[in-house]
């Protein structure tokens, strides 16, 4: 069985699926969905929701299975290992670890971001057909990917506001990016393709982008988380 830890927010929680998925391809195995990091809140993350379940994805969950007190278990052995049987994998930098991509056992635990391609190469149409919407969009969405789908090169430029500004230890390790680097690619963007702008505070976004970006024709603003 392959399990991972489901945390944060969207972005991340695909990255963690697309690997543990690539891993029960290989092992010819289940996915199982560790979620418990949704139980509670914390003081460093931003509040966030598993969201996961809007994909036709088949995974079990592991937060109400017998499997949970075997996996509470590997915490006494070292590293949360013993393989081939336990292989727990905890990411240790953010680059890529050829290894993890090849992990094989009978428990594998996965805890981390995954934040690469690389990590589920060779399982990629899998995952994207998996990664459909199990139920039906809004109008929205609709109008959105047909504009997407008009564009011969569409671009998506992400105004990342919220946490990153608002949380004391978030703003100071990742810090922002100031008007002016927006406006520029705004325009850049403009100049040759449909700009879709997207950010979680849409309202502060068009205060600080200047009036001939937003004259833009072809500009348009979605919210995201």
């Amino acid at each position: 069985m392959i399990i991972t830890k489901i945390t944060s927010g969207l972005g991340n929680q695909l990255f963690q699926y697309a690997l543990g998925r690539h891993l029960a391809i290989q092992n010819n195995t289940r996915l199982w969905f560790d979620l418990r990091y949704y139980h509670k809140t914390y003081e460093t993350d931003t509040p966030r929701h598993f969201k996961l379940d809007r994909f036709t994805i088949d995974y079990d969950l592991l937060d109400s299975s017998l499997w949970l007190y075997v996996s509470k278990a590997t915490r006494l052995l070292p590293d949360r290992s013993l393989r081939p049987i336990f292989d727990t994998r905890k990411e240790q930098q953010f680059h890529l670890d050829p290894a993890v991509p090849q992990t094989k056992g009978a428990f594998v635990t996965l805890d981390g971001f995954w934040q690469s391609e690389a990590y589920f190469i060779g399982s990629e149409l899998i995952i994207r057909k998996e990664l459909t919407f199990n139920r039906t969009p809004g109008p929205d969405f609709d109008r959105f990917r047909q504009q997407i789908e008009q564009a011969i090169t569409p671009i998506s430029v992400h105004i990342r506001r919220g946490d990153y500004v608002n949380h004391p230890e978030f703003s100071q390790s990742f810090g922002t990016l100031r008007p002016d680097y927006y406006e520029a690619a705004i325009k850049r963007a403009s100049d040759h393709l449909r700009a879709n702008l997207q950010s979680a505070n849409r309202q502060e976004c068009v205060r600080n982008t200047s009036k001939q970006s937003r004259k833009q024709p072809d500009q348009q603003w979605s919210v995201c988380e």
